[in-house]
């Protein structure tokens, strides 16, 4: 846009009134006014491309999230069984030391091998606890000195064992309840080890159900042997369902700790809740909200057969 003269001696921009007392004053007006309009669409620009980004950051999310989630229960499909199998295989061994080593005299449990049997359940669910967290962390695995396999075995060892700790606590306590309960009632041996053999592996309120459905059916007038068929039916169940309990937690646990640790490494800041579709009151209030590593750490394990996951924020 040219700077022009007017009739009056002044100077003009263009089309504009004859205001400037010379012609560098025109220029200058001139060359604030293209460095005006120039700020004006740079911070267009910026301002569009922050809304791109954002808009690409919440679709990226999006798509994360489903694909997160199915990686996770294709996991957990995978690996559940075997947990299942190995679970089931600790808690039937569990009842047979515990049914071999309380005596006719119903002793303390303390007098159980409690120890050995926790070092048997390391033996029997660590292999799987260790495979989830890998399956979690993600990577290409390439020998026994890998860091992959180390931070594996490391779970197992740590939260792994703390988790057959916890269980091997409930068993003990459900032990107890029994016999606490065949002393008040005068069982006898034989009747408290035939309980012993049915119930042993429930937790402590499972068996207590048990044993008071045994107590009532007897005084309802059934026949001792046909209200023990009973329980053992109803344990059996019990039994099963416990461990998939015991499955379903400790592999989606292994699993998140997995994906965590690995977050962690790579420098990740933020991640995002993802609940499953089925999921509980509590997680679906978690559910889109963004944590830190460590505010996630602290809530990422909220209940027993939680099945969701993260991704990073």
């Amino acid at each position: 846009m040219p700077v022009l003269k007017c009739p009056n001696r002044k100077w003009r921009i263009g089309g504009g009134p004859c205001v400037f007392e010379t012609k560098a004053a025109a220029e200058r007006a001139y060359a604030a006014y293209l460095a005006q309009t120039h700020e004006k669409r740079a911070l267009g620009a910026v301002v569009l491309m922050k809304s791109v980004s954002l808009a690409l950051s919440v679709y990226r999310k999006a798509a994360s999230a489903p694909r997160a989630l199915a990686r996770q229960k294709a996991a957990t499909r995978r690996l559940k069984p075997a947990m299942q199998r190995a679970a089931a295989k600790w808690l039937r061994r569990v009842r047979e030391v515990v049914v071999s080593k309380v005596p006719a005299t119903l002793a303390d449990v303390a007098k159980i091998p409690w120890a050995s049997i926790e070092d048997e359940g390391q033996e029997l669910l660590g292999p799987v606890m260790s495979e989830a967290w890998k399956s979690g962390y993600r990577r290409v695995l390439k020998g026994d000195d890998d860091p992959i396999n180390v931070g594996a075995r490391r779970y197992a060892a740590t939260t792994g064992s703390q988790m057959i700790v916890e269980i091997t606590k409930e068993t003990r306590q459900a032990v107890q309840a029994i016999i606490d309960q065949a002393l008040r009632e005068g069982w006898g041996a034989a009747k408290t080890g035939r309980v012993l053999r049915t119930l042993v592996g429930l937790t402590e309120a499972q068996a207590a159900a048990a044993t008071n459905s045994l107590t009532l059916m007897i005084e309802a007038g059934l026949l001792e042997e046909a209200a023990l068929r009973r329980i053992a039916t109803a344990a059996s169940k019990m039994l099963a369902q416990r461990c998939l309990t015991i499955a379903r937690t400790e592999v989606n646990n292994a699993l998140r700790t997995g994906i965590t640790e690995l977050m962690g490494e790579q420098g990740v800041k933020k991640v995002m809740w993802v609940a499953d579709p089925e999921c509980c009151e509590i997680c679906a209030s978690y559910n889109g909200n963004e944590y830190t590593i460590e505010e996630y750490e602290e809530i990422m394990n909220p209940h027993p057969n939680c099945e969701c996951t993260v991704v990073i924020a």
